[in-house]
């Protein structure tokens, strides 16, 4: 998983407008992301409950990108 300082990301320094239209956003694509991959979600929910002692090396073999 990559490791990314969201201060470094993201100012600190902006408008409350901007902040504001920035979270709307995000929270937009948080729902539209869940709707597409709701199945996907659930399934590998499912895959992990039950098998609980698998490494997190062995899930690597996709890359998110």
């Amino acid at each position: 998983m990559m490791k990314i300082n969201l201060h470094e990301l993201l100012p600190a320094s902006i408008s409350n407008e901007a902040a504001f239209q920035l979270i709307q956003f995000v929270r937009g694509l948080g729902f539209a992301l869940e709707s597409i991959y709701f199945d996907r979600l659930l399934q590998h929910q499912s895959e992990c409950d039950h098998a609980p002692f698998r490494s997190e090396s062995e899930d690597n073999n996709e890359s998110p990108f």
